[in-house]
């Protein structure tokens, strides 16, 4: 709260302590939160939310990756081996180096998505964080190098289908892996 304390007038610092705001419950807060404790004035509430905004991509990767500890063990193969409807996939496909269609591709985005950040999203309101996405992206590669074929044009990094990241697609020209990015 330190980093806050520096930028809020005393009043709107002081009906944060008031409230047992810590630097964790502080990431949580809502412009509605702001409004229920008290503090009514449009400027400090823009700088909170401001700085909420400018951490917590940061504090959301870090706490994302503490409360999924107990998943480390579980790989992204295991992940998908435990979903029965995507099994034809992984043993006839995947296993054997064999890149599945965009639907398959899709099912197994949304399988993963929802592993690692169900609770994050219905919870507690937040999607994920590009940093997020990008290492889930990584994971994928890791665990089925073959889909490095998938990316959507050939200077993009191996991941980049499913980062959904936009900026690597080449200019003019869309290729079929590029008219297919996966979002997560």
């Amino acid at each position: 709260m330190e980093q806050i304390n520096k930028k809020l007038d005393a009043e709107s610092y002081q009906k944060l302590v008031e409230n047992k705001i810590s630097d964790e419950s502080l990431m949580h807060l809502n412009d509605d939160d702001l409004i229920e404790m008290g503090i009514h004035e449009k400027g400090p509430r823009k700088l909170i939310l401001t700085f909420i905004e400018q951490n917590d991509e940061e504090y959301f990767a870090n706490e994302n990756t503490k409360s999924n500890f107990h998943q480390e063990h579980e790989t992204i193969r295991s992940i998908l081996a435990n979903e029965p409807k995507f099994h034809k996939t992984l043993t006839r496909q995947l296993d054997y180096k064999i890149v599945p269609n965009t639907k398959d591709l899709l099912h197994m985005n949304r399988i993963l998505t929802k592993y690692f950040f169900e609770k994050q999203i219905l919870q507690e309101k937040r999607y994920p964080s590009v940093q997020q996405k990008q290492k889930l992206s990584e994971q994928i590669i890791e665990a089925f190098p073959h889909l490095d074929q998938t990316r959507v044009c050939t200077q993009a990094p191996r991941e980049s289908f499913f980062s959904g990241k936009t900026e690597y697609r080449e200019k003019g020209r869309t290729s079929e892996s590029s008219k297919r990015a996966v979002r997560i």
